[in-house]
């Protein structure tokens, strides 16, 4: 549910030396450059020196050194740096795993209005992970993540609609949700979108829509909607029964290890 930093890019020009004597200077590479910057103070050049040491492109892979340069962005205010830095303690890159540490820097971020900072406190507060655990803190930082338009934090608001977490149950407005996540191509929302036509929750019961959006998010590789939609065209629920589309749908979700594929496949022979 988190989001992790990958990005780099840049390459290293190191002085040769032969015999004792020095070849003629050859012109800063981008790295030297950025790395400079950084040294005087330059945030966007902080940034991308800690990015280029985290990926190793360029540059020899140095996670602490990657965090020693967004440490230093992030403590001149930059919400980018500070979600980075938050996601080191979180997963322990760099740095020795802090959940009360990545929620301060998440934090820090997210009241800046950092989209995906604000999507990892609320998941912080759902997890009780690093911070006191509470659903009505996490929805408020959720929310404010999706009404950012972040898909996944739009699907993960129908969840908590949908299953009464932090907020009381409202299963239209899972579905609207669920919806803005799913026209994002999001495809736990697409799966989800599924359920709530197949059942009517919060809109109205459609068997034909709810395999639309089974197949959306089956063709993405969604084992759960893989399965589901198998079963439609198996059992003909809102789409012409199809035997040998089933046996494909299912066969694709039982390679992924899902044991209802699985059991459905013995059931067809």
């Amino acid at each position: 549910m988190r989001t992790i930093v990958n990005i780099g890019w840049a390459a290293w020009l190191g002085l040769v030396v032969l015999a004792g004597c020095q070849e003629p200077e050859k012109p800063l590479s981008d790295f030297q450059k950025k790395l400079h910057q950084a040294a005087g103070g330059d945030i966007p050049a902080q940034i991308s020196v800690g990015m280029c040491y985290y990926s190793g492109e360029g540059v020899a892979k140095d996670t602490a050194e990657a965090v020693r340069w967004f440490r230093k962005a992030a403590e001149q205010g930059d919400a980018v740096a500070q979600f980075y830095l938050g996601v080191c303690f979180d997963y322990g890159i760099g740095v020795k795993e802090n959940d009360p540490e990545a929620v301060r820097w998440y934090r820090k971020a997210a009241e800046q209005g950092h989209m995906e900072a604000q999507y990892n406190l609320g998941v912080c507060y759902h997890e009780g992970s690093g911070v006191r655990q509470s659903d009505t803190e996490a929805v408020v930082w959720i929310r404010k993540a999706a009404e950012q338009g972040w898909a996944e934090a739009q699907n993960n608001l129908g969840v908590c609609y949908d299953n009464r977490i932090g907020v009381e149950k409202d299963d239209v407005e899972a579905a609207r949700w669920y919806r803005k996540a799913a026209d994002q191509g999001n495809a736990v929302a697409l799966y989800n979108m599924g359920k709530s036509y197949e059942r009517g929750s919060g809109v109205p019961q459609s068997a034909e829509d709810a395999a639309r959006f089974y197949q959306a998010a089956a063709e993405m590789g969604h084992v759960k909607s893989q399965y589901a939609f198998g079963m439609c065209c198996l059992q003909g629920t809102g789409i012409a029964c199809d035997t040998e589309a089933a046996e494909d749908w299912l066969t694709r979700a039982a390679e992924q290890g899902f044991e209802p594929a699985k059991i459905a496949l013995e059931n067809l022979k």
